[in-house]
């Protein structure tokens, strides 16, 4: 081999050899990282024997308890013999898997959310009160709905208006009546308020007549026709008794006749009324003065014959008054034809005064001719008003004691009464029949007041799930208002026991517990003797921290199978190092050959330039 070529053999040698030192350099370096894997696993290993889990009992009926890991999951199922939990946010919000927040939302009543969470139904026992209530014993044969409230309504509606409206017609009343009682017989077997309500509805009262109003009793006309002197019928009783008489007409000098009659009876008749032939008044003077006079009897018998007079009706009268010891009334009598006698010397144009003669106090005599010059009396209207009341009471004392005026009076009083009676009867039925419409409208808001139903059947309290999903329906919502006081869970920690324990160790989350406790729960008032109590999970009794000895199974898997893998790379790093060195030493074996014989070429070529 010639000395170019050796050199370029020996630089192809050290290169190997540099490559060989460099893949010897990264095995090294491969073989110390293998050996800080081993210590991670090892590490990792002895970390997990320390690895603590939480655990939660639940009992069997003979109250052996049987551990599992604490999981989201676990909280939310219910299981019988099991306390009930709930993890509660920051904010106060229940945490629950997404299935039960889709039953929830579902759910717009307790019943619902008990019902979707499959606890089983039971009879109502309060339905059944209610449909007995509402129709009685035999309400199986009538729908739990108000449709025979409406159908009764719409057919007594318009007659029910009709008959209220009829009460001052006999025939239109009962008619209206007989279409009711028709609209209602094919209800005639239900009872209930609905019995209750119908019978309200025929419960209409019974027609009542207006009552006739008896003809007025005119007491004055048989009081007139037994007191009836010629001079009597002449004065115009009518006119007298309303008032209407003036001062002027022939009114009043009958009139004045008829008390003559009356006051100066001669003694053979009745001495007790002889007024001694003179009477006494108060008039006025031509100067509008108070003036006294007296009239005198000058006629002994003039009274019972002048003008065709009877004798026997004033005798009637002084004994009616005779007999009502009317002092009072013969006063009056007395003071009134005086009256009339002034009057009809002052202002009537018959000749002379008939029934005696007017003086002045002093005894003067007064005589027609200058009688109107010398007095004035009362006028006109005051006159015909004495004439009214002072005759209606002469009247009145006469036919009181008269038995047929007596009869006849009662006769028409108790005519009277009757008619009162009826018509008090009348207002009353009229107000009966207002009453009962109302009535019968309260009645039928009595019927509607009962619906709707409760429901026929309902979740049995007795199933073991009825409180648990009861108390986590008002926790989610507080009440059948459906608030909201719940947050979903996402679903990928419902079986993550690690998640619950580190969310409970900082904070994340706590524990609140339903529990019985005294006087029941001001939040949650339809719980009665159940609240949502917060809870320390550490004080749970039957919440508890123990080895994770499935992490701790699991991490020496691993820890061996990160040993197993680290040795076998080891071992092939050895071969391969083991490979190099043979290798290196093949190499520089040659690389010193090839220098030695470089060295040789080198001294020969320099000897034979040297010689």
């Amino acid at each position: 081999m010639g000395l170019s070529g050796s050199q370029a053999r020996l630089l192809s040698i050290t290169a190997r050899l540099t490559d060989n030192e460099l893949h010897s350099q990264l095995i090294t370096q491969a073989k110390i990282r293998l050996a800080s894997e081993s210590a991670a696993a090892s590490n990792e290993y002895i970390d997990s024997l320390s690895q603590t889990k939480l655990q939660i009992a639940s009992y069997d009926s003979n109250g052996t308890a049987t551990y599992s890991s604490l999981t989201p999951d676990y909280l939310l199922t219910f299981s019988e013999l099991k306390n009930q939990y709930g993890m509660v946010d920051t904010s106060g919000n229940l945490l629950v898997s997404s299935s039960i927040a889709d039953v929830y939302q579902k759910s717009n009543t307790l019943n619902e959310f008990l019902e979707n969470n499959g606890i089983s139904k039971i009879e109502n026992t309060k339905y059944t009160e209610s449909m007995t209530q509402i129709y009685g014993t035999n309400y199986t044969n009538y729908p739990a709905d108000k449709s025979i409230y409406t159908e009764i309504t719409n057919n007594t509606t318009d007659k029910i208006t009709t008959l209220a409206g009829a009460t001052d017609n006999a025939t239109n009343y009962n008619n209206a009546a007989s279409a009711l009682d028709a609209s209602l017989s094919g209800y005639a077997e239900m009872t209930g308020i609905m019995g209750n309500y119908r019978d309200t509805i025929l419960n209409y009262p019974t027609y009542v007549e207006v009552p006739t109003k008896p003809a007025d009793y005119n007491i004055w006309d048989d009081a007139v026709a037994l007191l009836s002197p010629q001079c009597w019928d002449s004065t115009g009783i009518d006119q007298l008794l309303d008032g209407t008489a003036t001062a002027s007409n022939d009114n009043v000098w009958h009139m004045e006749h008829v008390l003559a009659q009356y006051l100066w009876s001669p003694n053979s008749l009745d001495t007790n009324y002889d007024l001694g032939g003179t009477l006494s008044a108060t008039g006025k003077d031509a100067s509008g003065n108070s003036a006294s006079y007296t009239i005198q009897n000058t006629s002994g018998i003039w009274a019972l014959s002048s003008g065709g007079g009877n004798g026997d009706d004033p005798k009637n009268v002084r004994d009616t008054l005779a007999l009502s010891e009317n002092a009072e009334l013969k006063t009056k009598l007395i003071n009134l034809y005086l009256k009339l006698a002034l009057n009809i010397v002052a202002n009537n144009t018959n000749s002379g005064l008939t029934s005696g003669n007017i003086k002045t106090a002093g005894g003067t005599t007064l005589d027609q001719s200058n009688v109107k010059s010398y007095a004035t009396v009362e006028s006109s209207s005051d006159l015909g008003t004495e004439y009214k009341d002072t005759i209606k009471e002469l009247l009145l004392a006469v036919a009181k004691n008269d038995p047929t005026i007596k009869k006849k009076q009662a006769d028409h009083d108790a005519l009277v009464n009757q008619y009162n009676e009826n018509l008090a009867k009348r207002d009353a039925f009229v107000s009966a029949v207002k009453a009962w419409v109302t009535s019968v409208g309260d009645a039928g808001k009595k019927v509607l007041s009962q619906f709707p139903l409760p429901d026929k059947q309902v979740p049995n309290p007795e199933d073991s799930k009825y409180q648990w999903y009861t108390n986590l329906w008002y926790r989610m919502g507080a009440g059948d208002d459906k608030k909201t006081a719940y947050k979903t869970l996402d679903d990928k920690f419902l079986d993550n026991s690690s998640w619950i324990k580190y969310a409970l160790e900082q904070g994340i989350v706590t524990i609140e517990q339903a529990k019985t406790v005294d006087g029941g729960s001001a939040k949650y008032p339809d719980l009665k003797t159940t609240d949502w109590v917060s809870t320390i999970y550490t004080s749970c009794s039957d919440m508890s921290e123990t080895e994770d000895t499935l992490a701790q199974t699991k991490a020496e898997a691993k820890y061996q199978k990160a040993t197993t893998e680290i040795e076998a790379k080891d071992k092939q790093y050895d071969s391969k190092l083991k490979n190099l060195d043979t290798i290196h030493s093949a190499l520089q074996t040659e690389y010193e050959s090839v220098k030695t014989v470089i060295s040789k070429n080198i001294e020969r070529s320099f000897k034979t330039l040297t010689s």
